[in-house]
């Protein structure tokens, strides 16, 4: 027995959703749990197309490149490789250097997403997942989980179910475009996450009664697909992937506002004296989520 929230959103699903043809996405065939992780992490509030360059950068700058896709190759990096691969270098030189991206999990207090993906590795190996396969086991993921939500912008544990859903968990991620659709298919003006997962996640058990190959992850990309040209559409920023904001106190304020910095801006004045602004970002129009 369903909701009626379920059933509302698969009836909104078949309307505006091609299901008959819907194909999980490249990320969802990631060669290793390493690059889960980093797409998990740095996918935060920003443009899904920088995302994708990072993963791609960072397995490029390993010495044999790290492949991508599982699809076309059997080779299985693992969480120990990962950390092995980080060393001893700073956040900021992993920044700047193997993933070449200086963003941040939040524009206000938020750490480097460098700093991220090395304390979300160790919380994985500390859980005892190291490959795929450890992701089977349910205690380690939910000791995993808890541990991750201990990190300084993944408390909302919206990015570990984005995580495990890359890892290949039949799980919703419910970012705000899962949320955006889930109230248009409510007739609400917004719903909270919680709302909006179990919807969801209730209606792609409906609709595989009429689509047998629709699953969670499946109808979550479908989703995202779908927001996201209808946010091209209205001018919104192409490609704008996995916000976190419906998530919790750690969420960021701020997503998919390329050329935007939150750091201080230093704005020089009489007689070359300096002193830090920070930039009103309020006032920038047409750079902020919505």
């Amino acid at each position: 027995m369903y909701s009626n929230d379920g059933e509302k959103v698969a009836d909104f699903a078949r309307v505006v959703l091609n299901l008959a043809d819907a194909k999980l996405r490249d990320e969802h065939f990631y060669a290793s749990v390493p690059l889960c992780v980093i797409d998990a992490v740095f996918s935060i509030g920003v443009n899904y197309v920088a995302t994708r360059r990072t993963v791609l950068r960072w397995a490029s700058r390993q010495n044999p490149a790290w492949p991508i896709d599982r699809r076309t190759s059997s080779v299985e990096h693992t969480v120990s490789d990962l950390l092995a691969a980080l060393g001893d270098r700073t956040d900021l030189e992993l920044a700047l250097g193997q993933f070449g991206n200086r963003q941040r999990t939040s524009s206000r207090n938020g750490i480097l997403k460098a700093e991220a993906v090395r304390l979300f590795a160790l919380a994985l190996k500390e859980a005892g997942i190291d490959s795929f396969a450890d992701l089977e086991d349910s205690e380690k993921v939910g000791r995993a989980e808890a541990m991750v939500k201990t990190i300084k912008g993944q408390r909302s544990g919206i990015s570990f179910d984005y995580f495990a859903l890359l890892a290949g968990h039949e799980l919703v991620k419910a970012d705000r475009m899962v949320c955006r659709f889930v109230a248009d298919a409510l007739g609400l003006h917004e719903v909270g996450p919680t709302v909006a997962k179990q919807a969801v996640l209730e209606a792609a058990a409906i609709l595989a009664r009429q689509f047998p190959h629709v699953t969670p992850r499946l109808l979550d990309s479908e989703i995202w697909g779908y927001q996201s040209a209808k946010g091209r559409q209205r001018g919104r920023v192409s490609g704008t992937k996995r916000d976190t904001s419906p998530g919790g106190e750690d969420a960021p304020k701020l997503c998919g506002t390329p050329g935007v910095s939150a750091e201080p801006v230093v704005i020089r004045e009489n007689g070359g004296r300096t002193r830090d602004r920070t930039l009103d970002l309020s006032r920038v129009k047409g750079t902020l989520s919505r």
